[in-house]
């Protein structure tokens, strides 16, 4: 059940996504942005992520939704790269205008992960 991404791992809430934009590290690889900050009081005892692709990028919602679940699909398999201990707040931005392959995006979220470790 290690690779499962459920609700509780998701960022939600205003206030925390907001200090995460404010007050975040950046971390850019190709095609990925990614801010990160260390939460005190995080409730849960897992990391919690934020998906997006800005509409000013990616025009067609069918091609925003699938780059935002290629790159759930990739954390998820993937998460355990980070510490659960450390509570993070993450939020991957898809920075590209067109669309590029699994591949691309796999490469650079792991490094992304690799980097905020």
């Amino acid at each position: 059940m290690q690779f499962s991404f459920k609700k509780p791992e998701r960022l939600t809430s205003r206030k925390q996504i907001n200090t995460l934009f404010k007050h975040g590290n950046i971390l850019f690889i190709y095609p990925v942005k990614a801010y990160y900050i260390y939460s005190k009081n995080n409730s849960n005892s897992s990391n919690t992520v934020l998906f997006s692709v800005p509409k000013k990028n990616i025009r067609k919602a069918v091609e925003r939704n699938r780059l935002k679940r290629q790159m759930r699909e990739v954390y998820r398999n993937n998460k355990l790269l980070l510490n659960e201990k450390k509570h993070l707040n993450i939020g991957f931005i898809y920075t590209e205008s067109m669309i590029t392959s699994y591949a691309l995006i796999k490469e650079s979220l792991i490094k992304i992960m690799k980097n905020i470790k």
